[in-house]
């Protein structure tokens, strides 16, 4: 999901639920926020991505690739 694209912030929504939808909920997720380095640009705020975060009961981590970020933490 990268933080300037709304769109994806709801495919992601779409995604989970149609996962749900085929009992996979015992997969453990994470949700990650890509390009966290486009602050000036960011659309979807991290708080957002938290809140989905824990409606799913899943991790949440933002990263960029760019900057460096977290990309380790992601594997």
């Amino acid at each position: 999901m990268e933080v300037q694209a709304p769109t994806r912030f709801c495919h992601a929504s779409s995604l989970y639920q149609r996962n749900a939808a085929a009992d996979v909920r015992q997969v453990p997720m994470i949700l990650v926020g890509n390009k966290c380095d486009l602050e000036d640009e960011r659309v979807v705020g991290k708080d957002q991505g938290q809140g989905l975060a824990r409606q799913w009961n899943s991790a949440f981590l933002e990263t960029s690739a760019k900057s460096k970020i977290n990309v380790n933490e992601v594997n």
